[in-house]
């Protein structure tokens, strides 16, 4: 949880996120960066909420953008 609050204080959100959207956001991180620490994890969690605010999408919709992440194509989920 302190993860998510620091990430999200680093890279503020126009509209705050859902529980689908939070969802989205640590399952990347941890399937992205389990195995690599909090710092890892962050920087995916980052990562992601800057692209989702960039391009104007929500988390779930970036996270699931083609070619994205990498346990997303390789159908983890």
């Amino acid at each position: 949880m302190e993860l998510l609050l620091a990430v999200m204080l680093m890279v503020p959100q126009p509209k705050p996120l859902d529980e689908r959207q939070v969802a989205c956001l640590v399952q990347a991180a941890y399937y992205e960066a389990g195995n690599q620490g909090k710092e890892g994890r962050l920087m995916v969690m980052r990562v992601l909420l800057i692209r989702a605010k960039g391009n104007l999408k929500n988390v779930c919709k970036e996270l699931h953008a083609p070619r994205q992440f990498s346990f997303i194509g390789a159908k983890r989920l």
